[in-house]
């Protein structure tokens, strides 16, 4: 039997020994009827692939007020500056940065 590999698809077997297919992305997960290869299959595929991502917000950012010292720090977290930072360094950064009244 040849296997076809679909991008973000996910199959188990499931308790009854039946075989499920799942369209994973971005944590949703939409069930696929049939067979891979199949009309139905390919159909319910192509229409989980055009269904847009969700938008990813950055956490926190419905707390932060431009113009205080927060922003300020979500800033610096963002920039190239700090990402060129060796990655021990950006733990402590993160760590001494985060402990400061009114972050958290």
């Amino acid at each position: 039997m040849t296997r076809i590999k679909l991008k973000y698809v996910h199959e188990f077997i499931d308790r009854h020994g039946h075989a499920r297919f799942y369209f994973r992305r971005a944590s949703k997960r939409v069930p696929l009827p049939g067979l891979p290869g199949s009309a139905e299959f390919m159909d319910a595929y192509a229409t989980a692939l055009e269904q847009r991502a969700p938008d990813r917000t950055e956490i926190g950012a419905s707390r932060i007020v431009a113009g205080t010292v927060g922003a300020a720090v979500v800033g610096y977290l963002a920039s190239g500056a700090f990402q060129m930072l060796a990655p021990s360094t950006q733990k402590r950064c993160r760590i001494t940065l985060s402990n400061r009244p009114g972050l958290r």
